[in-house]
């Protein structure tokens, strides 16, 4: 993520990036909430947005409780939500330097 959120990528650097993101999708499912059951989640994964809309960042939040109804899954994802508009609001402004320089000294690797 932080290779592809760091941009000026070669075509083909790019489609590798994007291969790996995609390849890696089937770590993660996604689902509409139902009233009535319950869930064992292995985490919740959200995006962090750059201005352009593109994601710079995940959020993740695991080991948590077992057997959550769907109101306390939606509060979770509500919350996790809210902290990546928080990050992405404080990357836009006065972290923006700062993030730069995270991107220029951390190597451009996928980590999982």
């Amino acid at each position: 993520m932080r290779e592809y959120a760091a941009g000026e990528l070669t075509p083909a650097r790019e489609r590798a990036v994007l291969r790996v993101i995609a390849e890696s999708s089937t770590l993660f499912e996604t689902f509409d909430l139902e009233d009535g059951a319950t869930y064992d989640l292995g985490a919740i994964v959200v995006p962090v947005l750059e201005e352009s809309g593109r994601v710079t960042l995940c959020l993740r939040a695991s080991q948590l409780p077992r057997g959550l109804d769907a109101p306390a899954v939606r509060e979770w994802v509500a919350t996790l939500q809210d902290a990546a508009a928080a990050v992405s609001r404080r990357l836009r402004s006065e972290g923006r330097d700062e993030y730069a320089a995270y991107l220029h000294a951390m190597p451009g690797d996928f980590m999982m």
